[in-house]
């Protein structure tokens, strides 16, 4: 990178809710995982989906989509998605 004390990007930290006993991803499963610095929620069409830092400031809260991409700075948030949470970390 070429502006100073910006490190590399970190490696992908997905995590994945599969509302079933089968592994593995089906489609239009949701999927809730970070890449970068955003925080990507998959499959959320018609659902209530709220990002949450740490310290509770809510930095996104809205109706889900196929694909909501949200750019958030590093740290851990709480997504939820309808009555699905989940913890994640962003570097």
């Amino acid at each position: 990178y070429a502006v100073k004390g910006e490190s590399a990007a970190s490696e992908e930290c997905v995590v994945t809710y599969v509302p079933s006993a089968v592994k593995g991803l089906k489609d239009g499963a949701l999927s809730i995982y970070s890449v970068g610095s955003d925080v990507v929620v998959l499959n959320a069409m018609g659902q209530k989906v709220d990002i949450c830092s740490a310290n509770g400031a809510v930095v996104y809260s809205g109706m889900g989509d196929a694909k909501i991409v949200v750019n958030v700075g590093t740290g851990v948030y709480v997504v939820k998605v309808g009555k699905t949470v989940k913890k994640l970390q962003v570097r």
